[in-house]
């Protein structure tokens, strides 16, 4: 830490010897042009862009005008010539100490920007991350956050530089682009199908990358979407697939590197347009009826329907409020399931889909028809339970007789005077079982008993019926 602040002291014992304040670009070095930066924290503008402004042309003397925002600079300035390099990235190992940051907190059109002084930190003036928020703070140093490229001026003794030139005639599956992409996609390809873009390599470099961008209609620009950006590091290679393309609006920017970093980026190609996939065809449940009884398993199956990849089995439950309640949503390839329900009324439909679930946006459904039917016990009545209890010197002996019997579990447990449960028993029960003895043990303080049934095996929302409550003497 001694050692930062030291080299910082001397940085900015360094600035002073050498401004004046307008300096030619070619005439400093990185390390001045970091000391400028610092020697700046703490006092005004508050405006990223106006500290942004005066670095440029102060210190490395181009007198550029007119800058509206940070990302105005980045995407619409024009650069004073080829030695200076201006990339799009996300990786902060591409930053170099004296490069000009560009960032976007907030991915709106305005961006926010500083100076990057290494260590993975910038100066700034971070007054315009939000323009309604009053007149901001001065230059400061911060964690550089939210990158989204770099203008790395030509400093001398810079050493070994990237590449200065960008790829060019970059096309797709061998189609050149239209220029801005105002007329239209340039080429329409069906959604799953592999893309190749290809280019004309540059002189020195070791790889390239593809960054692949889609339309966020919401900011109202071009965003890269790492997953679907390539690299290669062998020299020589000029051209890269990217399969699986969601459906959606594409473009691709390429870029040469070496063994220091990336060159400057190669005209944008517009754009790809990824056909949705074909519609799933529509399911349909077979041979269902309007009515089962509890506990019996019900066997849903339908049809194996065109271009689909999968099914989604929906199936809910009519609640006391009025509303449905889902009790399953799952995802399966097989043609047939097998569910077992509590009495009630339920409806149910299936899902087909064409999809890759593993690429996000790639997918597309079609329902089948909503099938209503209800759930009723055997004897069309709800059970009923009606215990009695004898005592020896150790037991309880609970015998409960059932009315309307159903397939289901009797559950039966005791309680003290508190309410804290003593003892549980479990027993399956079917349509036929009228009686079931069951014995408690009598010295554990236990005061009562609550007798009830479940009658289903739904297991997320099982449906227990009201107990019957037993006092033990």
């Amino acid at each position: 830490m001694k050692r930062k602040i030291s080299m910082i002291l001397l940085a900015v014992v360094m600035v002073v010897g050498f401004m004046p304040v307008v300096v030619s670009a070619v005439n400093i070095t990185a390390e001045q042009g970091v000391a400028w930066a610092i020697s700046q924290v703490g006092t005004s503008p508050s405006q990223c862009v106006v500290f942004m402004g005066r670095y440029i042309r102060e210190v490395l003397g181009w007198n550029v005008r007119g800058l509206a925002n940070p990302m105005d600079l980045f995407h619409n300035v024009v650069l004073p010539n080829s030695q200076w390099i201006r990339f799009a990235t996300t990786n902060l190992n591409d930053v170099r100490a004296g490069d000009i940051i560009i960032t976007n907190p907030f991915g709106d059109n305005i961006g926010h920007g500083g100076i990057a002084i290494g260590d993975g930190r910038m100066v700034d003036a971070n007054g315009c991350v939000n323009w309604n928020d009053g007149p901001g703070t001065p230059p400061a140093i911060h964690d550089i956050r939210h990158l989204i490229g770099i203008i790395r001026p030509p400093y001398i003794n810079a050493g070994p530089q990237p590449p200065t030139s960008a790829p060019t005639n970059v096309r797709v599956n061998n189609v050149a682009s239209f220029v801005g992409g105002n007329l239209g996609p340039s080429l329409r390809v069906d959604q799953g199908e592999n893309i190749t873009v290809s280019w004309t390599g540059v002189t020195g470099s070791t790889g390239y990358r593809v960054q692949a961008l889609n339309w966020n209609e919401s900011a109202g620009t071009w965003v890269v979407d790492n997953a679907f950006t390539r690299e290669t590091t062998v020299a020589g290679v000029t051209s890269l697939s990217i399969p699986n393309l969601p459906a959606r609006d594409w473009a691709f920017i390429v870029t040469a590197r070496n063994a220091v970093g990336l060159g400057p980026n190669s005209g944008r190609w517009y754009m790809l347009r990824v056909n949705p996939p074909v519609p799933p065809g529509k399911p349909a449940l077979l041979n269902m009826s309007s009515q089962y009884f509890v506990g019996i398993p019900i066997t849903f199956a339908w049809l194996a329907t065109t271009n689909t990849t999968g099914y989604w089995f929906y199936i809910d439950r009519y609640a006391e409020n009025g509303t449905w309640d889902r009790i399953e949503a799952t995802h399966h390839t097989i043609l047939e399931l097998n569910r077992t329900l509590s009495a009630g009324s339920y409806r149910v439909f299936i899902q087909s889909v064409n999809s890759n679930i593993a690429i996000n946006g790639y997918a597309i459904f079609t329902n089948g028809d909503m099938v209503y039917f209800d759930v009723i016990y055997p004897s069309n009545a709800p059970p009923t339970t009606n215990t009695t209890v004898t005592t020896s010197e150790e037991n309880y002996n609970l015998n409960v007789s059932i009315t309307n019997p159903t397939n289901g579990r009797l559950i039966v447990s005791t309680f003290n005077n508190a309410g804290r449960m003593i003892e549980t028993r479990t027993e399956p029960i079917t349509a036929t079982t009228t009686n079931v003895p069951l014995t408690f043990v009598r010295n554990l303080g236990a005061t009562n008993a609550k007798v009830m049934i479940w009658d289903g095996f739904d297991n997320m929302r099982p449906l227990i019926l009201a107990p019957e409550v037993v006092s033990l003497p």
